[in-house]
């Protein structure tokens, strides 16, 4: 009786462990992937620069995937097969924007959307984000200067998010 007992206990307690084990996962997951953005972002300043260097400034167009991976703009995390995946596996473009570029995130939720843009750090090189409901919209979309308040970031990401990133070199 007292062998059943101590396997029920462990059983349960073994359970109570999981759904402890799971729910801080899912807050260190969130953390992780704006880290990992902010990660692929210096990798992308660091290398667009000498780019830059190397061609006489950013241009105006879109680096496709391939060239994206060719020139090691991201972390080979990123790379999916042909595509640039972001850490919320929605897509990541990077296009010339003459003295500067744009690094686009898709498929942000709402609450890693807020966290996101109020938490740039300052040596991130980011001077500037565009926030949209899709990558077609950012195009549109109204152009805010870093620092975001928590209240300007609630009032921007509103559903699932594109993110625009200003980065110069």
């Amino acid at each position: 009786m007292r062998d059943l007992i101590g396997i029920g206990l462990a059983l349960f307690l073994g359970v109570i462990g999981l759904f402890f084990a799971f729910g801080g996962f899912g807050a260190a997951n969130g953390a992780s992937q704006i880290e990992e953005t902010f990660t692929e972002l210096a990798q992308a300043r660091t290398e667009m620069s000498t780019y830059a260097a190397q061609n006489g400034g950013y241009g105006t167009t879109a680096f496709t995937p391939a060239e994206i991976a060719a020139l090691g703009l991201v972390p080979a995390q990123a790379i999916s097969g042909g595509t640039i995946v972001n850490p919320w596996k929605g897509a990541i473009a990077i296009t010339g924007n003459s003295t500067s570029f744009f690094a686009d995130y898709t498929n942000i939720n709402p609450v890693s959307c807020a966290r996101l843009i109020t938490k740039i750090p300052a040596t991130s090189g980011v001077g500037f984000i565009a926030v949209a409901t899709s990558a077609a919209g950012l195009t549109a979309a109204a152009v805010n200067a870093l620092p975001i308040s928590a209240a300007t970031a609630a009032s921007l990401c509103t559903a699932t998010m594109a993110v625009r990133f200003v980065v110069s070199g």
